[in-house]
């Protein structure tokens, strides 16, 4: 008996599908697991999570949500009765 082309693509769909609640379901219980035998260790390293989201934070929210690293300046200004243009270099005699 031939599969029909909607045929193969239900049954090609079915198993990333599958796959992906195994893989899922093996985090979980190994996640578990991992807590519960190192709950010690994950409360000694609680105290560090206080600064380390504190400057993560300060981080995010006093230097604005995205950084430009291109070397382009498109959300300056130029100052008030002023140009953009840097100070002339005077030659040295």
């Amino acid at each position: 008996m031939a599969l029909s082309d909607t045929d193969m693509h239900h049954h090609r769909n079915r198993a990333p599908r599958r796959a992906n609640i195994v893989l899922i379901g093996f985090l979980l219980i190994g996640g578990y697991y991992l807590v519960t035998e190192h709950r010690a260790h994950l409360v000694g390293f609680l105290p560090l999570l206080l600064p380390l989201g504190l400057c993560l934070g300060m981080h995010f929210f006093m230097h604005g949500h995205g950084h430009k690293h291109d070397g382009s300046a498109t959300d300056t200004a130029p100052p008030e009765g002023g140009s953009m243009q840097p100070p002339s270099q005077g030659t040295l005699s």
